[in-house]
């Protein structure tokens, strides 16, 4: 998943043991999912343009791709795991671009973006693509569903007091574990500064923002969370966008739905849906950061 990933739990078991069942899991779901491996499902989905063959999938595929197409549907189509055209095209996916694609491009690719060219087969699972050209990215949801994962993997040991985080990304059970939420900053994780701590029981804390993954293009920086609705990169104030949801993988999606939609929009979809909570990091034209939190999200603790 090109991150690092942490399992804290208190217990007797040997941990060399649950260490290599949990790698076993995550390199299980890479091969899934990972668009960095030519050989994985959905890499040999990607490069297929026969809208008639149906590809296996594992349940991990399909578990995405339901979660994926109820978000996609709720959220006004701002997370949209058919994306990868785009994501290719602006040099944030595993075909490396330098410069960035042109309005003809842009216009172009948008034909194509559209989640409902993908059909899931419950049984035998697989997926067929309705459009040659259609591609799929679950790079917004696949960490959260990852975490779920591992989390699920420890509970079916008899271990219900655990934080497992990938990337950031985490899922808290038992006790009422402490997480912190970082200031958003450019630079390497060791500069990071934390800016709000909250506390998490039973419930999924996942972070979407624009300070870590971007390029810069004659001066200009360039964000990776694209706006699949215009192809363009999300234009708003919003830097950071943190969710709490019942499970890591739906507050992975709905984080970055929300930092497509920006601040005011996206605090009136969660104030709307009682299941989710944000917290939304953004920048004032004077460069100020600016916070704002939706009404059930923890109140902050020093």
């Amino acid at each position: 998943m090109g991150t690092t990933y942490q399992v804290t739990y208190p217990s007797q078991l040997t941990t060399k043991t649950v260490a290599t069942e949990v790698e076993t899991l995550l390199a299980e779901i890479n091969h899934s999912m990972s668009t960095y491996d030519p050989a994985s499902m959905i890499s040999m989905l990607n490069a297929s343009t026969d809208t008639s063959a149906w590809h296996p999938v594992d349940s991990h595929f399909a578990a995405v791709f339901r979660r994926s197409r109820e978000v996609y549907e709720d959220s006004g189509h701002t997370f949209n795991p058919a994306v990868g055209p785009l994501v290719n095209a602006w040099g944030f996916g595993p075909v490396d671009s330098d410069t960035s694609p042109d309005e003809d491009a842009v216009r172009a690719l948008l034909k194509v973006v559209q989640f409902e060219a993908f059909e899931l087969r419950e049984s035998p699972l697989a997926v067929r693509k309705k459009t040659a050209g259609a591609q799929l990215d679950f790079s917004a949801i696949a960490k959260g569903y990852g975490v779920d994962a591992v989390g699920e993997l420890m509970e079916s040991k008899g271990i219900q007091d655990y934080l497992v985080e990938i990337g950031g990304e985490v899922r808290a059970r038992g006790r009422a574990w402490r997480v912190g939420i970082e200031r958003p900053a450019s630079g390497a994780l060791a500069d990071q500064e934390i800016l709000s701590v909250v506390r998490l029981n039973n419930v999924g804390l996942a972070t979407s923002g624009t300070t870590r993954n971007y390029r810069i293009e004659n001066g200009k920086k360039i964000a990776h969370i694209l706006d699949p609705r215009t192809g363009y990169p999300a234009q708003n104030s919003l830097v950071s966008v943190s969710v709490i949801a019942k499970d890591t993988m739906t507050a992975d999606a709905y984080a970055t739905a929300l930092m497509v939609m920006g601040l005011e929009e996206g605090m009136r979809f969660v104030e709307a849906r009682p299941q989710l909570q944000a917290y939304f990091i953004a920048m004032d034209e004077g460069g100020k950061i600016v916070e704002k939190r939706t009404s059930g999200f923890p109140v902050a603790e020093k």
